[in-house]
């Protein structure tokens, strides 16, 4: 039916270019109008201050994907007890389980970005609530939608090997006994917890929104008094519970209460937000030594916090340390990421600034995230025989993968998300232009 959909429509909107004619509603599926919007999204100069956070996002999800295809050469592997016993401890595994904070950055990201085009486009217009949530769903549903229907019907036909027997059983059982979930986002991946956290953040973002323009000094000293409340009660929780850090010390309760726990995410979410305060407020030039300097102290910041997670794991258990780890470590890395936001959407970011801004990232990112999970069980799940657990295998594995995500989230662009757009600019196009631009801006946010 979709694809019936997408040839008449591309099919109705090449008619109307022979006869010079003005499109409307019924060319929001065409191949041909979307494909074009995809090169020009991916061509055009950055728009604004804020484009390196695309390629922030993008080489996050990177992270993300490469960490997950090291679990499944783990998981397929002929020679697991070389992981366990020697490959954990060596620093070969420090890049991969520091991907863990990948999804750090991509809550400091969406914090920051709902906050701060919030605060500038309320100085032109006024935005309901409604209106505020209305958006977001429109925005990542339909590509949500879109990876879950692969998820439980055209990955089941394309992968026939015992690896995705064992590793998805449970997340597909739960998609199809629950499918009329699928339009409030369902969880039927391992990777949808994201998504459902981060919905979470996102409801409660009006609340101190509506106040922040009156009252900023008041609302960033509650968030902050939050942000302190919620580092104490991790912390807390840990030594109470006597929860570990890492992957491998890996519990139910540590995913319960901290991992998977919208609290443990919490602090990440607002030191976006809080970060906003002197982005919105910058007024200033920044000196080169000062600008070095903080370049210096966010990347040294984060190559710390890799290199000693690695020790962590080669030392013996403490309770005190994870609890510390726990309160402490993924915070202070969103704290680094802001500086380095900061820092590139001031104007001071250089040839980094420039790389994170090409509009080739522009698209990526959301659907790289919704689509790995499923790639990586369609590359590994058919494969009929297990192979060594190596440097070579791993990075080819992953070449694989990221070639296999380009392409579908090409089609899942132009089939799904593209003609949503589409559709709501079309039903909408009497507003004002500034209205759109809001709009365009908080679909970024989205």
């Amino acid at each position: 039916m979709l694809g019936l959909i997408l040839v008449a429509s591309t099919i109705y909107d090449l008619h109307f270019k022979c006869f010079s004619k003005k499109s409307n509603i019924f060319v929001a599926f065409s191949l041909y109008s979307n494909a074009k919007r995809l090169v020009s999204a991916t061509s055009n100069k950055k728009e604004d201050n804020l484009s390196c956070l695309n390629g922030i996002k993008v080489l996050s999800c990177l992270w993300i994907v490469y960490g997950h295809v090291v679990l499944a050469c783990f998981f397929y592997s002929k020679n697991p007890a070389y992981v366990v016993n020697e490959w954990k401890y060596s620093t070969k595994s420090t890049f991969t389980w520091s991907a863990f904070y990948a999804v750090d950055i991509f809550l400091t990201i969406n914090g920051f970005l709902v906050t701060y085009i919030y605060l500038k486009t309320t100085d032109r217009l006024k935005i309901t609530v409604i209106w505020f949530y209305l958006n977001r769903y429109l925005r990542v549903t339909p590509a949500l939608v879109a990876a879950v229907l692969i998820h439980i019907s055209v990955v089941k036909l394309l992968t026939d090997g015992s690896f995705i027997s064992y590793n998805d059983g449970k997340f597909s059982q739960d998609c199809y006994n629950n499918w009329w979930t699928f339009f409030i986002h369902p969880m039927c991946g391992p990777h949808l917890w994201y998504m459902f956290i981060e919905g979470h953040l996102y409801i409660c973002t009006p609340v101190f929104l509506i106040f922040m323009k009156q009252y900023l000094k008041n609302v960033l000293r509650g968030l902050s008094v939050t942000l302190l409340l919620a580092v104490i009660y991790n912390i807390s929780v840990t030594i109470t519970k006597n929860i570990g850090f890492t992957a491998f010390e890996w519990s139910d309760d540590f995913e319960n209460y901290l991992y998977f726990s919208t609290t443990y995410r919490l602090p990440c979410w607002l030191i976006g937000v809080l970060s906003v305060y002197f982005l919105y407020e910058y007024k200033f030039k920044i000196p080169r030594i000062v600008n070095l300097v903080i370049w210096v102290i966010a990347l040294y910041t984060m190559i710390e916090l890799t290199v000693e997670q690695n020790i962590f794991i080669t030392s013996v258990y403490n309770v005190y340390r994870s609890a510390l780890w726990n309160g402490l470590a993924r915070p202070t890395w969103s704290l680094a990421v802001s500086f380095i936001v900061f820092i590139c959407a001031t104007g001071n970011g250089g040839i980094i600034n420039d790389f994170l801004s090409h509009p080739v990232f522009r698209f990526l990112c959301e659907l790289i995230y919704l689509l790995h999970y499923d790639v990586i069980l369609n590359v590994f799940g058919s494969t009929k025989e297990m192979s060594y657990f190596n440097t070579d295998n791993i990075v080819s594995k992953f070449l694989w993968v990221f070639v296999e995500i380009l392409m579908v989230s090409v089609f899942l662009y132009l089939a799904f998300e593209a003609p949503v757009l589409s559709l709501k600019h079309h039903l909408t196009k009497n507003k004002t232009s500034e209205k759109q631009d809001c709009e365009k801006n908080l679909e970024t946010a989205g």
